[in-house]
């Protein structure tokens, strides 16, 4: 009887403690304040997870973070041109911004409830986005894009370099068989 006693009584007891609020702070209270901090741990995770290392006009396998790099920010000033990493049209910077690329246009598309994507995505001589004519998300993907310019400077980034190093392939390929005929 008097271990019951003493276990119905310290039973009692932490439920009257469990049940005594310990602050004032409230449920939602905590609730908002632990998705403020797996906001900033999320942002801090997908901050690193954008960091690669690129080819630049500073060097080669420069550490970048993409999401940063990509994302246009105003300059107070005036900016010195060899002051900015400019990526190379290598294959590795190709490579790895496809990779990004891919992985954040499918996530847009997921994020708009945009069920398929176009056939083509193209840009202009401009820079300018060119859809297929017929495909049938066209305005919700260009407003996707106007709201995070950064999955379309991803693509546009990567169409650029592709580009240039598709010309200088083929430039030294028409070079090395001028030397080949030359012999």
């Amino acid at each position: 009887m008097e271990i019951t006693n003493t276990v119905s009584q310290t039973y009692s007891q932490s439920v009257q403690q469990v049940n005594q609020p310990k602050s004032n702070h409230t449920f939602s209270d905590i609730f908002v304040a632990y998705q403020e901090k797996q906001a900033v741990v999320e942002a801090d995770k997908s901050s690193e997870d954008a960091v690669f290392k690129m080819n630049t006009t500073q060097g080669d396998q420069q550490e970048i973070n993409l999401d940063e790099y990509l994302t246009p920010s105003p300059q107070s000033g005036s900016v010195n041109i060899n002051d900015i990493p400019l990526l190379l049209p290598t294959a590795h910077n190709i490579d790895t911004l496809s990779k990004y690329s891919e992985k954040e246009f499918k996530a847009l598309l997921e994020q708009y409830g945009i069920p398929s994507p176009p056939a083509t995505i193209e840009f202009d001589t401009e820079g300018q986005l060119v859809l297929p004519a017929d495909y049938a998300y066209s305005a919700e993907l260009k407003q996707a894009f106007s709201e995070n310019p950064k999955v379309e400077n991803a693509l546009r980034t990567t169409a650029a370099l592709a580009s240039h190093y598709a010309g200088i392939m083929l430039e030294l390929w028409k070079d090395s068989l001028f030397v080949m005929k030359c012999r």
